[in-house]
């Protein structure tokens, strides 16, 4: 078999630019002990861009956190096995401090599930609506970002 070869209209083939909507680049930690929500949040912040590194555990999630000095906001479950959302939070303010963080509960009060949410937190509630996560997730880094952390 004989294939010609072009040379003159030869190109090179690479990515194409992205155009249109620009993507986030920030990395997400999300701490969920649910397989199947926690695989929907990886999704939707995937999609919408942004790098997620997911944790089954709230030790799972410190360990991420210590590991990857990236990290621009964790999304933690209110209600985890042996450390819940708000005692992972504490933890991480000890080597991280002013990490932001959004906590997510299928309650719609943290404090009826039986913890305590540090002050000024932003509870999202399951089930997810996409946008208002997506909103929730720009406002705190948004808010991060001018306040140096």
């Amino acid at each position: 078999m004989y294939l010609p070869v072009l040379a003159d209209n030869a190109r090179e083939v690479g990515p194409k630019p992205e155009t249109g909507k620009v993507r986030a680049a920030e990395t997400v930690l999300v701490a969920e002990d649910e397989d199947l929500v926690r695989s929907v949040l990886v999704r939707i912040l995937t999609k919408a861009g942004y790098q997620v590194l997911p944790a089954e555990n709230g030790a799972a999630a410190l360990k991420l956190c210590r590991e990857h000095d990236e990290i621009a906001l964790a999304i933690l479950d209110v209600v985890m096995p042996d450390l819940s959302g708000p005692q992972v939070y504490e933890q991480i303010q000890k080597f991280r401090p002013g990490l932001p963080a959004l906590f997510c509960s299928g309650y719609n009060d943290a404090s009826r599930a039986g913890h305590q949410l540090p002050d000024g937190a932003t509870l999202i509630s399951k089930p997810f609506d996409l946008e208002d996560l997506l909103r929730h997730v720009r406002i705190a880094l948004k808010r991060a970002s001018h306040h140096g952390a």
